[in-house]
């Protein structure tokens, strides 16, 4: 996952990088897991806590507490933090290190508090709560988020995820924090509409609104058109279904290089002819799965070409054969179709995609014989390819043992084959 700030050192401030990553073993089964079903906000809280620990160890991501020497926090901005403390409930102590006594009155020493070097200002909060282990109960703040946070007009970077507000609404106040850079409020437990205020958060390079446990909805995205900076964007699980417009707000963002929405209930929608030339030329990874999208969905995919890396498309609506649209994506390694109903063979540009190292084409209505449904695959693509997943179709037949491209593992509808052929 790519677009998280980093902060390189204690002695710098907080910035952004953006670049692909990958997620360990461990994550990967708990996306999956996810996927697969239901969950609670009680199984969904310390599983989100995991992966963006996850995320963060992948993009070398650490929080900077505390500022130099010399700095001071602001007495306006410490007295604010202050009051906040008074909003959550912290069973867990949390927020235990701030207070007016003596010996909690330097803020810079606060946990989750980062200030600048230069001007003392709060420029850091984060009060992501993190697990151990799944397996270990989860301890998230509860309650309000009281609005003294305005007073910190210098924050750049606000995280309150992994957190159980009790099913309150987003606060419209987190608007005005017009220097914001990174905000992350996943996985909190928020519901009722996304105020349009955030969309004065013009300075934004990451955005996370998702998996707040599919309370959340929007009437529209335009306020997110001005986001000209944005380089991540989830919104996974908020409801979208009102959001006609989403074609044209994802066009919008020319720096967005990374996107989640998967599970919001998006339906078709015909972009209109302008929005061939996309100025979203930078978008590497994206993530519909869990929607109501049909195969057309590919030829949209097909503007952003270039660049696409990484792509799931997953349990849709996708009927038929493949669109033969990836003759210009060569850069894409990973392609998940599965959980749709696509048939027939797969498309000879796939023979163009000399980057391809996963290919999942798993639960789908393939019914032809295995031998000849991988005839498609040789050219370029036997030098990448990793790992293909045909399970769960009807195909019949096997592999041979003679065929001449090397993959380390292969996943058929009858059996596995771990082996190199």
């Amino acid at each position: 996952m790519d677009g998280l700030k980093r902060v390189v050192s204690q002695n710098s401030e907080p910035s952004t990088s953006s670049g692909k990553v990958s997620l360990d073993p461990d994550c990967v089964i708990i996306v999956r897991m996810i996927i697969m079903g239901g969950w609670s906000l009680h199984h969904i809280l310390p599983v989100c806590a995991m992966l963006f620990q996850c995320t963060k160890a992948a993009c070398g991501f650490s929080l900077g507490v505390g500022g130099d020497a010399n700095s001071m926090c602001i007495e306006k901005e410490r007295e604010a933090l202050v009051k906040f403390k008074q909003g959550p409930v912290d069973d867990y102590g949390h927020l235990s290190s701030w207070g007016n006594e003596d010996v909690k009155k330097d803020c810079r020493k606060w946990r989750g508090i980062k200030c600048s070097n230069q001007t003392g200002h709060v420029i850091m909060l984060d009060l992501q709560v993190t697990s151990v282990s799944y397996f270990l109960a989860f301890e998230p703040l509860r309650g309000e988020i009281h609005p003294s946070l305005l007073e910190l007009q210098h924050l750049n970077y606000l995280d309150l995820s992994n957190n159980d507000f009790g099913g309150g609404h987003n606060p419209i106040f987190i608007g005005h924090l017009t220097k914001l850079r990174y905000l992350n409020l996943s996985c909190a437990n928020f519901t009722g509409t996304i105020p349009y205020q955030l969309g004065n958060l013009t300075s934004l390079h990451y955005l996370n609104l998702g998996w707040n446990n599919g309370f959340l909805n929007v009437e529209n995205l335009e306020w997110l058109f001005h986001f000209s900076s944005l380089r991540h964007l989830d919104m996974s699980h908020v409801n979208l279904g009102k959001a006609i417009d989403w074609f044209q707000a994802i066009h919008m963002l020319p720096s967005l290089s990374e996107l989640h929405l998967s599970g919001c209930q998006l339906s078709d929608v015909v972009p209109p002819l302008s929005f061939s030339n996309s100025s979203t030329s930078t978008l590497a990874f994206i993530d519909l799965s869990r929607n109501f999208l049909s195969s057309s969905i590919l030829h949209w995919l097909s503007n952003f070409s270039g660049s696409l890396l990484d792509v799931d498309l997953s349990d849709n609506h996708l009927q038929g054969s493949i669109p033969d649209v990836f003759q210009n994506m060569k850069s894409l390694t990973h392609l998940s179709l599965s959980f749709n109903q696509l048939e027939w063979s797969i498309p000879k540009s796939f023979r163009n995609v000399c980057t391809l190292q996963i290919l999942d084409l798993s639960s789908n209505n393939f019914t032809e014989e295995l031998p000849k449904f991988v005839q498609n695959l040789p050219g370029c693509i036997e030098n990448s390819l990793e790992s293909l997943d045909l399970s769960l179709n009807q195909f019949s037949g096997s592999l041979p043992d003679n065929k001449i491209f090397i993959i380390e593992r292969i996943i058929s509808s009858s059996k596995s084959f771990d082996r190199v052929f």
